[in-house]
């Protein structure tokens, strides 16, 4: 059964993770392999990052290479059991779910390597696993929304996502000021 969760629970973070991740990347490799796909996996959201609490949902962002369409990818991603739950508001990528155990349940993003999904999917990771201020921050936000919207998920991903567009702006702020000093 795929479904997407609506009670927002955290758990600590848990090694075998990556694992899981790792298990998971690989059978798509191997279906992609098979239909002469090719791609990059990257595992991204809070799942990826050591010691951050998480829903126990491990996030996959899948990246075909130029040569190939997204749609080329739902058959693969759907013979693995993937449900294709279409855009979801984000036109250019395609938002799938799988399983619907604790720690054996996978949110996929499929889109290209330049979209603004996988952009600021990968660059808040970056951030959060390198600026200990962010880090902590969005550990008590996370605390946070799981006490006051324990059972809004919309209520909770809206918040949160909030919180991550304003890291973003301030890194691509600073960035850009940066780059302005440098040309003075």
């Amino acid at each position: 059964m795929n479904i997407i969760h609506r009670e927002t629970k955290m758990v600590p973070w848990q090694e075998s993770w990556s694992e899981i991740f790792a298990f998971e990347q690989r059978q798509i490799e191997c279906a992609m392999s098979s239909a002469g796909l090719r791609g990059t996996i990257y595992h991204v959201g809070s799942t990826s990052v050591k010691d951050m609490i998480s829903k126990p949902i491990i996030d996959i962002l899948l990246c075909p290479d130029v040569d190939s369409s997204l749609e080329d990818f739902i058959p693969l991603l759907e013979g693995l059991g993937y449900a294709n739950l279409g855009e979801c508001g984000r036109p250019g990528r395609y938002f799938f779910s799988k399983g619907n155990e604790e720690n054996h349940t996978f949110y996929l993003h499929l889109c290209s390597e330049d979209h603004p999904v996988a952009v600021d999917q990968k660059l808040f990771q970056l951030i959060e696993r390198n600026d200990e201020g962010v880090f902590q921050s969005y550990m008590r936000l996370k605390k946070l929304l799981v006490a006051v919207f324990p059972l809004d998920r919309d209520m909770y991903r809206t918040v949160k996502g909030m919180f991550i567009e304003g890291v973003l702006s301030a890194y691509r702020l600073g960035q850009q000021s940066q780059e302005t000093a440098e040309f003075e």
